[in-house]
């Protein structure tokens, strides 16, 4: 428990309690806009709860038994995506939750934490094996692989973003030919993010709100999954801009702790983490098309909070530091690493 709670780790647990009590309060509030959101605050309270006390239970793991268990969890969230398919539920038009009483599962937030543990693990086998199954660039750059197949990497990134981006903006009907009809409705969010009925909301809840509110009795607008996708518009603009501003800096405390993390799988944690809370309030805030990107420890879902708990968990867990330092600061060898594996 010591070397949980140590100085340098307050820089997480602090803006992290205050990321959840501010989830907390939404919850409590949020009931205002429908009743489908009633047990929103119990459901949260206790999603978060398990989340702590998942930090304490895997701190006494250590690594390598986590690691060596990752390619069973991978498949095995390989497995849950399909079958979400044919007998997920269906919500808001997508089958992506297996329903189990009350309780909702997304199979593709286990496919995060399964494909950051999986990722780590084969960082440590053969290179080629390694970049096929690549999806992660930051697993990329965390591993000892040659400057100039770096480059080729990022080149051909580079030119395939640029046909992409050439093919949006002066042949659009030819994009949509080689990838499907469907293509059309999300090229048109890419083009027009600004345009609809959740954004024109969510823009006038933050330009209205005021410098800070204690108290709300009635939220100042209906916001389309405001516990979700839109829980920043819907912090700002019942809870005010201050506290906004309050959030934004303890997403920044959270980087900078996992920018000086020495664990080895910081830096794949550090790519998603940073990824979600930018696109999130990129679309709050009007600038990004809008996806189903919850905000970290902040929006409603079980399945979310729980994972990224479990994620930041294993930042704790025995022996990560050490491999760390033993593989990026004395040159320790991935062969030796994995023999240790097993």
């Amino acid at each position: 428990m010591k070397q949980i709670f140590t100085y340098q780790n307050l820089l997480f647990f602090i803006p992290l309690f205050i990321i959840s009590s501010i989830s907390l309060i939404d919850m409590y509030y949020i009931k205002e806009l429908s009743d489908l959101y009633q047990y929103h605050l119990v459901k949260e309270l206790l999603w978060l709860l398990i989340g702590f006390s998942l930090i304490i239970i895997i701190h006494y793991i250590n690594l390598h038994q986590i690691l060596k268990l990752s390619p069973y969890l991978y498949y095995f969230s390989l497995l849950l995506l399909i079958l979400v398919l044919f007998i997920g539920t269906n919500t808001n038009g997508s089958s992506a939750w297996f329903k189990i009483g009350i309780f909702k599962i997304q199979p593709s937030e286990i496919m995060k934490l399964s494909l950051i543990l999986y990722l780590n693990y084969i960082n440590n086998k053969s290179e080629v094996i390694y970049l096929l199954r690549l999806v992660i660039l930051s697993v990329i750059f965390s591993k000892n692989i040659k400057k100039a197949i770096k480059i080729t990497i990022l080149i051909m990134l580079l030119i395939c973003l640029g046909i992409f981006v050439f093919l949006i903006i002066y042949q659009p009907a030819y994009l949509i030919r080689i990838l499907g009809s469907t293509f059309t409705y999300r090229l048109n969010r890419i083009i027009n993010l600004k345009n609809g009925y959740q954004i024109d909301n969510a823009l006038t809840a933050i330009g209205s709100s005021r410098p800070f509110n204690i108290m709300v009795t009635n939220p100042i607008l209906y916001i389309p999954e405001a516990p979700t996708d839109f829980i920043f518009a819907f912090t700002v603009g019942n809870l005010g801009f201050i506290t906004g501003f309050i959030l934004i800096i303890n997403y920044f405390l959270i980087t900078l702790f996992l920018i000086n993390k020495k664990h080895l799988i910081k830096n794949s944690l550090l790519t998603i983490f940073l990824f979600q809370v930018i696109y999130n309030l990129g679309f709050n805030l009007g600038m990004l098309p809008i996806m189903g990107i919850p905000l970290p420890f902040l929006s409603y879902g079980g399945s979310n909070i729980i994972i990224y708990f479990m994620m930041f968990a294993i930042l704790f867990s025995k022996d990560g530091n050490s491999n760390y330092n033993r593989k990026n600061n004395q040159g320790y060898k991935g062969q030796h690493y994995s023999k240790a594996l097993g």
